[in-house]
């Protein structure tokens, strides 16, 4: 036998992820959790969040956090099958390096200008001459 005996509870917990969604995991580590002996039970501090959870915690939409991702900006502590999984810790560091404090408070993105209206839009036409 030359393969190394895996664990079995690993290959388990290894597994999971690729057969249940996320609700049923979920589900799952709520009718786990009272048979964790006391020592091990779960710490609070060490949560990790969905990127749908991360985003409605910043109160930014969804798509905002999955580009944080993309970009390198927001960092991933792991991941359950395709889904990321974000520390608070993380969603901290992304958010203060995106605010740049200036003398007069934080410093928001400048407006877009709105560009001359081309004479055959519905405003122009209603514009008074």
């Amino acid at each position: 036998m030359s393969e190394v005996a895996r664990d079995p509870l690993a290959e388990l917990a290894r597994l999971l992820p690729t057969v249940l969604d996320e609700s049923a995991l979920h589900e799952l580590a709520a009718r786990l959790q009272p048979l964790l002996p006391a020592g091990e039970a779960l710490e609070t501090g060490k949560r990790l969040y969905t990127a749908a959870e991360a985003a409605e915690l910043v109160g930014v939409n969804i798509e905002t956090v999955r580009r944080a991702i993309r970009s390198g900006q927001l960092g991933v502590a792991g991941r359950i099958g395709r889904s990321p999984r974000i520390s608070r810790d993380a969603i901290d560091r992304w958010l203060t390096s995106t605010i740049e404090v200036t003398d007069n408070g934080p410093r928001r993105r400048p407006r877009r200008r709105q560009s001359a209206l081309p004479e055959h839009s519905l405003r122009a036409a209603f514009r008074d001459p």
